[in-house]
């Protein structure tokens, strides 16, 4: 499946044609059952946070830390935190958005919502590690596996063209008779050249992490989404941005993928139990597909190094 969604990614760059300017609203593609939008659901209220991306074919994704952040606090309220209770509290998740015409309309596709039943985090970054309910089909009962993204450890250079992309707005309606709620989402897609990286991050406050801007438009529901190379390969996640106007470049900024490495996160082991893993111990030998040229990663015990130009990480597991 990684390999099949790399060349997903690829034409998906190659095929789209930003000839009238470097953002353009997309329609149904099948990179949205990979790409899909987080949001927070209580009620008949449907509330838009952000986007998230497959990295494994098993449901885990990843998207931005402040998005993250957004959805708890909505669905855990401080006085509430140990004792949720969806119906009163609300659901966090993603809608998923398969390729198959719903068999009765067919000028729709079949789809649902996926809960999210676990968030990894580290405060060093703006990038979060989520696990999503995978799929079922409804007449067999079969889990339906995600297409995976590939990985780019190494940074950009400037120069080179970056693909972001992401669900920038979102409206929907009720029909309580029907019980029925209709959704319309915008996906979109911004072609923009690398000008800066900043392995050591940008300042000490809004951007500390290591990140690289773009001189692109990203709207804000397209935080968390995926910054792809022109490969297809993931190199970052889309974090901020800076509207200029109409007489001046929007300036956008992405995290970079190689840190994300080094987060800690619950996996589950040959015999069934759990245990606690590096997010790289999921690249090697594992479901994710990294491109790491030029990149050193030593794992010895609980620890981890990774080195790459300008940049070093160290970490231990839990920490």
């Amino acid at each position: 499946m990684s390999d099949h969604s790399a060349n997903w990614s690829a034409d998906f760059a190659n095929e789209i044609s930003f000839a009238d300017g470097s953002f353009v609203d997309l329609g149904l593609h099948q990179n949205q059952m990979a790409i899909m939008p987080l949001v927070f659901i209580r009620g008949d209220e449907i509330r838009p946070l952000g986007t998230c991306f497959s990295i494994t074919n098993d449901g885990l994704c990843m998207t931005a830390r402040h998005v993250i952040e957004e959805g708890v606090t909505l669905s855990a309220p401080p006085q509430r935190k140990t004792e949720l209770d969806p119906e009163r509290d609300g659901y966090f998740g993603a809608l998923y958005i398969s390729p198959e015409i719903h068999p009765e309309e067919p000028e729709n596709l079949l789809g649902g919502f996926l809960p999210m039943y676990a968030i990894y985090t580290i405060d060093i970054l703006d990038i979060a590690l989520i696990k999503l309910s995978l799929p079922t089909d409804a007449r067999t009962g079969e889990l339906l596996r995600f297409p995976a993204h590939p990985l780019r450890l190494r940074p950009p250079v400037v120069g080179e063209f970056a693909f972001a992309l992401g669900y920038r707005a979102m409206t929907w309606e009720v029909d309580h008779e029907a019980k029925r709620q209709t959704l319309q989402q915008k996906y979109s897609a911004t072609k923009a050249v690398v000008e800066e990286v900043h392995l050591g991050g940008r300042d000490r406050v809004m951007l500390p992490f290591p990140s690289f801007r773009i001189a692109g438009r990203i709207d804000g529901g397209m935080s968390g989404g995926p910054m792809l190379d022109a490969q297809g390969q993931v190199m970052g996640v889309v974090c901020s941005s800076i509207p200029r106007g109409e007489d001046a470049q929007d300036s956008s900024y992405g995290s970079l993928i190689a840190p994300a490495m080094g987060m800690t996160l619950t996996v589950r082991d040959r015999d069934g139990g759990d245990r606690q893993a590096f997010l790289w111990d999921l690249v090697e030998g594992g479901p994710i597909t990294v491109d790491r040229e030029n990149v050193t990663v030593t794992r010895t015990g609980d620890d981890i190094q990774l080195a790459l130009r300008g940049f070093h990480l160290n970490a231990r597991l839990g920490s």
